[in-house]
């Protein structure tokens, strides 16, 4: 893992690698065969699992603008990948499931236009066991509420205008939602704590959680 870990965690091209690891195109396509085959899912849902059942999570999603040059892999390969075309243009959309403390424990890539409802209904049955879900109207369905009720997790979420008959809903909870948004902007970044990756046909989906590994190999 030492050469995707580093040239992931520096940002840099794969071509700055350190020679002693070998040819970068080389390194690229074993990270990119770790990332199909699930390598990568294995060991963070590994690693998660070593932690405490959190009373709260979170759940919410954001947009990762893509290369301009990304327009020409949409159509290339045996396995889709998760790039879409938005008013915004070429982006994916990463979603996230955190703990009350922000720290991600499910993520799940897509392309761009996936709505919040299709992402929490892929994650539904990975969510670990808590007291409460918070998120935001974008999340309010009552599949969704069924599903977390099913689940034993109470569901505070806002309603959106539209509905007839308000739902009660913890506001002073909810407020701290934004954890959940401050987790997702960082997972370009060297700060984002090891997570469960939700497998999906992307080598983006298992480079979001390498930084974490920081702490174990340097």
């Amino acid at each position: 893992m030492k050469p995707a870990h580093r040239t992931e965690f520096l940002t840099v091209p794969w071509k700055d690698a350190p020679k002693g690891y070998g040819p970068h195109k080389t390194l690229y396509n074993r990270f990119l065969r770790w990332s199909r085959i699930g390598v990568f899912d294995r060991i963070f849902a590994a690693l998660a699992g070593e932690g405490s059942q959190p009373e709260r999570i979170m759940i919410d999603s954001t947009h990762l603008k893509a290369h301009r040059t990304a327009a020409s892999l949409l159509k290339k390969g045996d396995v889709p990948r998760p790039i879409g075309r938005t008013k915004g243009g070429l982006n994916s959309k990463l979603h996230a499931v955190c703990d009350g403390e922000g720290q991600p424990l499910i993520l799940l890539l897509s392309e761009g236009q996936m709505s919040d409802h299709k992402g929490a209904r892929l994650m539904v049955d990975a969510l670990p066991t808590a007291f409460s879900l918070l998120g935001d109207k974008g999340y309010d369905s009552n599949w969704f509420r069924k599903a977390l009720a099913d689940k034993g997790i109470e569901p505070c979420i806002p309603p959106t205008k539209s509905l007839k008959q308000p739902i009660d809903y913890d506001k002073l909870a909810s407020a701290t939602r934004s954890k959940t948004c401050s987790a997702s902007s960082r997972t370009g970044g060297p700060s984002l704590p090891a997570t469960i990756a939700v497998p999906t046909p992307s080598s983006r989906q298992s480079a979001s959680p390498l930084p974490s590994s920081s702490g174990f190999d340097h």
